[in-house]
């Protein structure tokens, strides 16, 4: 649950009957404590470790490499629920993308790419063929 405190609450900590309050780089949140699963599968520990690997491909990034996605993540903005505007870390980027990339068997990009358009879908037909399925 996100709740985005007004003039009444400012900001807030700890855990409080079944709740959790805190704040992060996104802003003040309140969220229902709860004990995480993990089980550990080969999806998930795939995942992880691709996570890991940017993250420490990240460190061995040039300075000016890094200054390039830290001054590039306003090209990447989203609206939150809220309508606030969140535009992600240097890093987050980096990893995200990359970890798209990865994904889909494209190579690591080093530098941020500049975001483009996509084309919008005008229309959408569908055509059925005799004899493809069985009930």
């Amino acid at each position: 649950m996100k709740i985005k405190f007004g003039a009444l609450v400012v900001d807030g900590r700890g855990k409080i009957g079944g709740h959790v309050a805190s704040k992060n780089r996104g802003g003040a949140y309140l969220r229902t404590k709860v004990t995480p699963v993990n089980p550990q599968t080969s999806f998930q520990n795939a995942v992880r470790n691709r996570l890991t690997a940017f993250a420490q491909a990240w460190r061995g990034l040039a300075a000016s490499q890094r200054a390039a996605w830290n001054s590039s993540v306003s090209d990447f903005s989203k609206t939150d629920i809220f309508g606030d505007i969140k535009n992600p870390s240097g890093i987050n980027l980096y990893v995200k993308l990359n970890s798209n990339l990865d994904e889909v068997g494209v190579a690591a990009i080093s530098l941020p790419p500049l975001p483009q358009a996509v084309e919008p879908v005008l229309s959408v037909s569908a055509s059925a063929a005799a004899g493809l399925y069985r009930f």
